[in-house]
């Protein structure tokens, strides 16, 4: 992993009264070029530990920077941002850079035949002090000067000191990294391995995006996964949630950061299955209940004056949106979608659950019947009821 580091570090390196942050070797050379006094950057490493917050924030942890420390980690970003945004390539990186909006330039990518997306497995945990020292020196630091500014972006944590999640320059680290490790190394494989591919690599902080825009080679996908894996884990890293989704998948989307890019718009198959899902457990148990349900798995949150009769109002509401886009873009799960949204709203009306009706429960499941029409099933409905 340093070989690789080091070859790529004096490829960057400019030298020489060019560079901003070449002379940094000391506190009186970088309270110079920050505009604040020694003793203040004293002072922040040498609480650090004490001027830094845990918080926990669902399943993440990020540490809150004390005014001291905060202060100089501001001011670390307007130095370390413009470094990176003077290193060839960095167009693809779309994570916290300004004037860069990652879904339009996500949305400009031409039609791809076939997306790979990963992510990388606790990225800021893994990022040591020894990472941004290295990537540091790619940007034209000293090695005094990048392990002096490294020291104040990092957090001990385990006897391990990696990059703080919630600090001020966090992003910029990030990013620095992310180009070194991620970036040049995928890119330059792909020029070298396979030349004649096109196609358009993308990185969001830790979640990594590569399109195929041409006919995609035999033996592809498991060639970048070999090679992504071994790099990655030789520089300290692990990759998960492995998609390759071609444009013809019958079920998945091709989907980066929220932004779908079908050329022709698919409903996901796992969607239709949820929807099903609910509205066939309104039909057994009455909307009350799966209104209920649906409210606090959603997260949605009710005004308390709202009685029984709105929040089945406001179920329908939801679930007659979802079905009518459905019935755009597939008839068939369209059609099986309306049939239990009729049979749920009319059992609801008579106040008998299919549950408490052997021959309604049998009735009901045949839903999934595409020769049957929607007033042909709901007259069976009906029929049962008298």
């Amino acid at each position: 992993m340093r070989e690789n580091v080091v070859e790529i570090t004096r490829t960057h390196i400019t030298g020489g009264a060019a560079n901003p942050v070449s002379h940094i070797e000391n506190w009186y050379d970088l309270a110079a070029v920050l505009g604040l006094k020694t003793g203040t950057l004293s002072y922040a490493l040498r609480e650090r530990d004490k001027l830094q917050t845990k918080i926990r924030l669902g399943d993440r942890t990020v540490y809150k920077s004390g005014r001291a420390l905060k202060v100089i980690q501001s001011r670390l970003t307007t130095l370390v941002e413009p470094l990176f945004d003077a290193l060839p390539g960095n167009e693809c990186a779309l994570a916290y850079r300004t004037g860069v909006s990652a879904t339009d330039r996500i949305r400009e990518i031409p039609h791809a035949r076939m997306l790979v997306t990963f992510d990388i497995r606790k990225y800021y945990d893994n990022v040591t002090l020894r990472h941004i020292e290295e990537c540091l020196r790619g940007c034209g630091f000293r090695t005094l000067g990048a392990r002096l500014v490294g020291r104040y972006c990092v957090v001990r944590r385990e006897g391990r000191c990696t990059l703080q999640q919630g600090s001020p320059v966090s992003p910029a680290i990030s990013n620095i990294v992310g180009h070194f490790y991620f970036d040049t190394p995928i890119r330059a494989w792909l020029g070298s391995e396979f030349p004649d591919v096109r196609a358009t690599y993308v990185r969001y902080c830790d979640n990594i995006a590569l399109f195929l825009h041409d006919g995609v080679p035999e033996g592809f996908t498991d060639k970048f996964k070999s090679f992504v894996r071994e790099t990655f884990r030789s520089g300290g890293f692990r990759t998960h949630k492995w998609n390759c989704i071609t444009d013809s998948n019958p079920v998945k989307n091709q989907k980066f950061l929220g932004v779908v890019l079908n050329a022709e718009a698919r409903v996901e198959l796992v969607v239709v299955d949820r929807l099903r899902a609910i509205l066939f457990n309104w039909c057994l148990f009455g909307g009350q209940c799966t209104a209920d349900r649906f409210m606090s798995e959603e997260g949605i949150q009710l005004r308390d004056f709202m009685f029984d009769g709105m929040k089945v109002g406001k179920l329908r509401q939801i679930m007659r949106g979802h079905i009518n886009y459905v019935k755009r873009i597939n008839s068939k799960h369209g059609l099986w979608l309306d049939k239990l949204l009729g049979a749920a709203l009319y059992l609801d009306e008579k106040g008998m659950p299919a549950c408490a009706n052997e021959e309604m429960f049998r009735r009901v499941k045949k839903y999934k019947d595409c020769n049957e029409s929607y007033d042909d099933f709901m007259a069976g409905i009906t029929s049962i009821t008298g």
